[in-house]
């Protein structure tokens, strides 16, 4: 389940403030909203802006286990990359 806590401590390895993950999420929220539930309040966002930070912070590495947070550094996908053909 993903918690306050959790989501401030994911920030923090990863050297986010709450407005990088607000864009990184991609989904309609304030990073007032971020605060707030990060501070207790289960009702500052709902399923589908949960949703959205679970995925952004996955797609930067983080994994949540039983006992906490952690981040596997790994590179970024290569996107549009011309592969260099031999000749």
């Amino acid at each position: 389940m993903l918690t306050g806590d959790r989501i401030q401590r994911a920030r923090k390895l990863l050297g986010w403030d709450r407005s990088s993950l607000t864009r990184r999420a991609g989904s309609k929220m304030t990073a007032n909203a971020i605060r707030k539930f990060e501070d207790g309040d289960d009702t500052a966002l709902n399923p589908k802006q949960l949703s959205a930070i679970e995925g952004a912070l996955a797609r930067a590495g983080v994994q949540f286990g039983n006992s906490g947070v952690l981040v596997s550094r790994r590179p970024p996908p290569i996107q549009n990359a011309k592969i260099a053909q031999s000749s």
